[in-house]
Order: C-alpha cells, then sequence, then structure tokens
C-alpha cells in the first residue's frame, strides 16, 4: 500500500517532497524523544523515586489543586528534599502529591511535606510513568504529613489567572448542581476527576469520551459559531476572526491555561487563521509548523501524550476531510445560524481521523460510536457557547446567567439521556488492540484517498 502511494505522489514532486520532509522530521522527533527520556531517567527525583526513600520535602504547590471524591491532586515543585539529614537541591521536576479532599490548598502555597517519595505505578498496559514525565512529574507522595508554611509563593500572573477561574466555577456552582455540575466542571474547567463515574463510565461505552476533553475540533467549531454570530452583528469576516480568537483565548484561560488546552487551542486557532482569513492552503503547513515547534519544546508529547496526537489528527482531519465530509452531507441543511452541515462534517472528519490512533492508545472500539456521535457532535459547540454565556452574563448580572443556563441546562440533559440510551446496548464496545503498522497503514490509505479526490478537483494545484 506504501509502494502505490509513493508511486501516486512520484507524479506530484512538490507532494512527494513535502512526503520525505514530513518522514524526515517525524524521524527527529523520535530521536528527541529517545534524548529527552534519557534526561528524565537522570533526573535526580526520578533517581530518588525508583528507590522508595523516606523523604522530607519543602515546595511550593504548582497547580490548581484537583479535588475528587476521594482524594486531591496537587502537583508541588520540590524547593529541598531532606534524606537522612542530607539537603539535596533538584534543578527541576515536580512530585505529584495524594491528599485528603478536606484539606485546603491553594496554588502558590509553600508547604513541607513528610512521606516516601516513590515512582508512579502504571496501570493495566498504559504507561502512567511515561505520561506523567511529559509534564515534568516524575514521582509521586501518598497521604503525607503536611504543614503549611506560607501562602502566595507562586507565579503572580498565573495566580491571575486561577482566580479568574475560580470566578468561573463559582458561576458554575450557582447555577448548575449534581450530574450537571460535575459534567460542566469537567468540560470547561478541565476538572476531570469531579466528572460523575457513571457518566464517564457511559461515555468511554459508547465512544464519546473525547467530548470532554478540549481539541482542536471543539476549538474549530467553537470559531465557527463565534465568527457567523459576530459577522451577523456587522463585523467583517478578517474583524470576526480575530475577535473569536480572542473569545477562545479567554476560553483557555477559564480552563487555567493547562497545557494540553493550551495545544489544542493553538492547533485550532492554526486552522482558524487559515480559513478565516481565506487561505486555506496554508492550514496544514500552519498546522505542521505549530506541532513541530510544540515538539520541540516538549519531545515527550509525540510519544506520551494521547491528547496531543488526537489533537493535531482531529484538526489534520478537518483541513483535508471536511470538504469531502460537506460535499456528502449535501442534503443535510446548515440551518442558518445553527450551523449544522458545517458542524457536522467538522465533528466527523475529526472523528474518522482520531478513531484509529484512540484505539491504538484505549485497546477499545465502540460499535455505536458514529451514531452516538452523530447525535452528540451537533449540540457540542452551542453546549460550549451557553455554557460561556453563562459564565460571563453571570458575573455581570445573575438573572442573566440564569436565563443562559436553561439552554445549557437542556443541551447537558440531552447528551446524559443519549449516553444513558446508547450504553444500555449489550456489545457497544468490544476490546480491539491495533500495532503501530496498522495504524500507519490506516493513515496512508487515509491519505491516498483524499489525494486521489482533490487532485480530481484540482486541488492540490493550490498547495
Amino acid at each position: 500500500m506504501l509502494l502505490v502511494f509513493l508511486l501516486v505522489l512520484a507524479k506530484n514532486k512538490q507532494a512527494l517532497i513535502i512526503f520525505f520532509f514530513c518522514l524526515v522530521f517525524f524521524g527527529l522527533g523520535l530521536w528527541q524523544v529517545n534524548r529527552a527520556d534519557n534526561s528524565w531517567k537522570n533526573n535526580i527525583i526520578n533517581q530518588i523515586a525508583a528507590k522508595n526513600i523516606q523523604a522530607e520535602v519543602i515546595a511550593i504547590v504548582d497547580n490548581d489543586p484537583e479535588i475528587g471524591p476521594k482524594s486531591q491532586r496537587v502537583i508541588i515543585k520540590p524547593q529541598e528534599i531532606v534524606i537522612k539529614n542530607k539537603r539535596i537541591i533538584p534543578k527541576s521536576g515536580l512530585i505529584m502529591v495524594l491528599i485528603d479532599p478536606e484539606t485546603e490548598l491553594k496554588y502558590g502555597d509553600k508547604v513541607k511535606l513528610k512521606a516516601e517519595i516513590v515512582l508512579p505505578e502504571n496501570f493495566s498496559e498504559f504507561d502512567y510513568q511515561s505520561y506523567l514525565a511529559k509534564d515534568q512529574i516524575y514521582a509521586q507522595m501518598i497521604w503525607p504529613k503536611m504543614e503549611i508554611l506560607d501562602h502566595g509563593q507562586g507565579n503572580w500572573l498565573y495566580s491571575k489567572v486561577l482566580f479568574f477561574k475560580e470566578k468561573c466555577r463559582e458561576q458554575l456552582m450557582n447555577n448548575f448542581s449534581g450530574k450537571s455540575l460535575s459534567f460542566l466542571r469537567s468540560l470547561i474547567l478541565g476538572e476531570k476527576s469531579s466528572l460523575d463515574p457513571e457518566l464517564k463510565e457511559q461515555f468511554q461505552i459508547i465512544g464519546i469520551s473525547h467530548i470532554m476533553a478540549i481539541s482542536g475540533d471543539h476549538i474549530v467549531m467553537l470559531q465557527e459559531i463565534f465568527v457567523f454570530l459576530l459577522m451577523a452583528i456587522g463585523l467583517w469576516r478578517k474583524q470576526a476572526v480575530w475577535a473569536s480568537l480572542l473569545i477562545i483565548f479567554v476560553f483557555i484561560a477559564m480552563i487555567g491555561f493547562q497545557a494540553s488546552a493550551v495545544r489544542a487551542g493553538i492547533m485550532g486557532a492554526m486552522y482558524v487563521l487559515s480559513d478565516g482569513l481565506s487561505r486555506q492552503s496554508q492550514g496544514w503547513k500552519n498546522l505542521l509548523l505549530a506541532a513541530t515547534i510544540m515538539v520541540a519544546l516538549n519531545p515527550f508529547i509525540l510519544k506520551y501524550d494521547p491528547g496531543f496526537q488526537l489533537s493535531f489528527l482531529a484538526v489534520l482531519g478537518i483541513i483535508f476531510l471536511c470538504p469531502l465530509m460537506q460535499k456528502a452531507l449535501t442534503r443535510v441543511p446548515e440551518l442558518g445560524p445553527l450551523r449544522l452541515k458545517t458542524i457536522l462534517a467538522v465533528g466527523l472528519s475529526a472523528q474518522i481521523f482520531t478513531t484509529p490512533i484512540s484505539i491504538y492508545h484505549f485497546k477499545s472500539l465502540s460499535l455505536i460510536a458514529p451514531i452516538a456521535n452523530a447525535f452528540i457532535i451537533p449540540v457540542m459547540p452551542y453546549l460550549l457557547f451557553f455554557s460561556i454565556a453563562t459564565i460571563f452574563l453571570g458575573m455581570i448580572w445573575q438573572v442573566l446567567g440564569f436565563l443562559a443556563s436553561l439552554p445549557t441546562t437542556a443541551f447537558v440533559y440531552y447528551i446524559q439521556r443519549i449516553a444513558g440510551f446508547f450504553s444500555q446496548f449489550d456489545k457497544a464496545s468490544i476490546k480491539m488492540e491495533i500495532n503501530a503498522k496498522v495504524i500507519f497503514a490506516i493513515y496512508v490509505f487515509l491519505g491516498y484517498i483524499i489525494f486521489k479526490y482533490r487532485k480530481s478537483h484540482q486541488f492540490l494545484n493550490n498547495l
């Protein structure tokens, strides 16, 4: 299949050169990952954790603590580690700490902890240690003795971002409760530990867990809504595009500038700029440039971050597959501001491109996912839109926030009912494993299909 693909590319020298450059940079990326692997394993925190050593750690809380039903997940940046009266000053690396959920702790608090420093435990076939290492988390401490020494020791600007996030959380808590609140806190604020376990399991069974992670396709769909509305109130298209990017920036700030959301925002913005400024042929080049820079800054995301891979492939699918999907959905109406056909085409394009890598990582295939996604994808941008509106209007006047929360509640209820209905079917999800060679073959085949289609429509001449 690869040989056939190369023979087709050989007729277009420019496409062939691009393909080989992609292979070269992919190889360089893997080499960089291997280099980073060695650096991580030589880190002093990782070496201490490998020996399960009892230690006293003085550190600064480096994240917005994630509070779950049974524990609180805190990331600390050690300033010093004391082992048997020997003082060690780590130059880099973070430690994940699990503490009681009732403990009040905030970003920037200075703490003293005493417990064993251990390596994170891998579970099932998931390499959890490597997954955490991509964020420089090399060890963990479980239920340590803890003393708060001081407050406000973090970055001033990031403290203000988290203060803003706290205000957003308050607005959600003012307008929602129960499963709806847990769902929106997970979706809008990135607080995954707050998601109701039953709902989480239902999403996994029917293959819609991806809706809970802010990815490139979320950003693209949000942009479609914002640009349409901004143009409807009189802005020119370019003005609407730049204004929509500003709104998306604020949305990512609401999540607390989590690394995964920032990466998704950057990749989504690459498509938004190329499409919104009528430079579609630049879209994949901008995306590739953004991905290259991100991998250069953090090589681990190429190998250990499914979120980065899914966001990249989602936007790539939108760029290359969306025109085909829109032609296939000719009978589906746009319905004016609802943008139904466009959003459905965007969502399905992203889903097709991300399914193979999703199976590779999560070892399962949802047989009912295509149907479930067809019901849920069209409402996602409106749910995001009205959720954001609830927060910001509520900050202005609580009555406005309540009014915006009504359609939000309806959308959340709809998604929960769809998830509950489809998850009842027997064998809605099956275990499946595919290796890297199969993944490569699938994407080569997708590339071949898209290449043939676009060549027949004389699209490649614009690349």
